[in-house]
């Protein structure tokens, strides 16, 4: 674990099993650091994740990762109620809506794969869309489930502290 992570409540967390964590690690950067599919669809998945799933810590974390690769406050805000939103592209769109499909469905149904296919790329691109959801949801699950808290400093869900009302 390196200092910048031993500073995070989340590392902190997982890393109470190393041999998990030497996992959880690898495959997040394989994933933060991936070229085929663009940061800020990655960024949005995992917004829309937090929200949904009520992941306060989640949100709060990648609203920070988001800000400093450039999507405005105005695009991060739009996650939060996609479907009404007019700031966000058909792509972006594309993607949060096989987000939400995992997230009550369990899986994608072919209409938005094939939207979300034509949208971002090929296979390769598809399976690390699929990827990213996948895992992000699972460490939404072990942040609530372990009640990780904020690191020291952090305000919750912002950047107007409007949390989600969490119905799952």
């Amino acid at each position: 674990m390196t200092a910048m992570q031993g500073e995070n409540n989340a590392f902190r967390v997982v890393a109470h099993n190393p041999d998990i964590a030497a996992t959880f690690f690898s495959h997040l950067r394989n994933l933060a650091s991936s070229t085929r599919f663009p940061a800020r669809l990655r960024e949005f998945i995992i917004m829309r994740i937090g929200w949904v799933t009520g992941c306060d810590y989640e949100w709060v974390q990648h609203w920070r990762l988001a800000q400093a690769i450039g999507i405005s406050t105005e695009n991060l805000v739009a996650v939060r109620e996609w479907r009404e939103s007019d700031v966000l592209d058909d792509t972006d769109q594309a993607v949060l809506a096989c987000v939400d499909e995992v997230l009550c469905e369990g899986f994608v149904s072919p209409d938005s794969w094939a939207r979300c296919q034509q949208a971002i790329g090929g296979p390769a691109e598809m399976i690390e869309m699929m990827a990213v959801i996948s895992f992000w949801q699972g460490i939404s699950q072990l942040l609530r489930s372990t009640r990780a808290p904020l690191n020291d400093g952090e305000t919750s869900w912002p950047p107007d502290g409007r949390a989600p009302t969490y119905s799952h």
